[in-house]
């Protein structure tokens, strides 16, 4: 939940909506990303940077088990997976 600085409220649904289109488009990020898709990011980079799981199940607000933050929001398996595709494929290109 994302709570207004003014107000100590959260934002409606249309309204965030609104503000997060805004801070998008002046950031450069393309349409695809959607708001949810920066907190997985930003628990893989804390993760691949050697950030305790411990601290980012804290930041992230999960109070229950580390496997949670793990499974769900660390991506790195999910970039090895690339990179190892992207590795093969480099392979054969070059027989």
């Amino acid at each position: 939940m994302i709570i207004r600085t003014r107000g100590g409220l959260p934002y409606s649904e249309d309204t965030f909506q609104e503000v997060w289109r805004d801070v998008r488009k002046a950031a450069g990020i393309p349409k695809e990303i959607w708001n949810r898709d920066l907190r997985a990011s930003g628990s893989t980079e804390a993760r691949a940077a050697g950030a305790p799981i411990d601290d980012v199940k804290k930041l992230m607000g999960h109070t229950a088990h580390s496997e949670t933050t793990a499974k769900v929001y660390d991506r790195a398996k999910l970039e090895a997976h690339r990179r190892i595709a992207a590795a093969r494929k480099a392979v054969r290109s070059t027989d």
